[in-house]
């Protein structure tokens, strides 16, 4: 590979970077859309049809069922299914979102990349900060307030690596 062809690679977003199975419940939502209408029929839709209107309603229709009565979240109202399609409510928020923005790129609106020529900053590499820190205000505790054993279980749980959590008030990882 030529010297060009990575310069040119990396000026690309770096599309490997999207949770692909986070997007599995939006796919099903997209083929339940084509089911119901017509596949692909969102792309006939304009900014001056009044797209924008109708979709960000819609989106915040279903941000509304993924709300408890009084204005929090849960587990269980984030997992709220959709009584007329049986898929998540998040899935059709995502779905719609993501055509929402496929008009606005269609129209004019907004470009397809607008990160072209953005670099961003560096992330800042994250010290390990040893167990046994005595300015360390959180050892023995996680970031949130729980015991080892429960960041243990939770770690194990998430799939999160067993053994290291995130120190809040040295900012590093300490445990294993």
């Amino acid at each position: 590979m030529s010297d060009f062809k990575v310069v040119t690679a990396e000026k690309k977003p770096s599309l490997a970077m999207i949770p692909l199975r986070a997007l599995v419940g939006a796919a099903r939502v997209f083929a339940y859309g084509a089911r119901k209408y017509a596949p692909g029929n969102f792309y006939e839709a304009t900014m001056a049809d009044g797209a924008a209107t109708r979709y960000l309603s819609a989106a915040l229709r279903h941000m509304q069922e993924m709300q408890e009565p009084d204005g929090t979240h849960t587990y269980a109202s984030l997992a709220a299914i959709d009584c007329e399609s049986e898929l998540p409510h998040i899935d059709h928020l995502i779905c719609g979102l993501v055509i929402l923005r496929a008009i606005l790129a269609k129209d004019g609106v907004l470009p397809t990349d607008p990160g072209v020529g953005l670099e961003p900053p560096l992330a800042v590499p994250v010290v390990a900060a040893p167990r046994d820190n005595p300015g360390c205000t959180d050892r023995g505790t996680a970031s949130h307030g729980k015991s080892d054993e429960d960041c243990a279980q939770y770690n194990k749980r998430t799939g999160h690596e067993y053994g290291r959590w995130f120190c809040r008030s040295c900012r590093g990882f300490y445990g294993l």
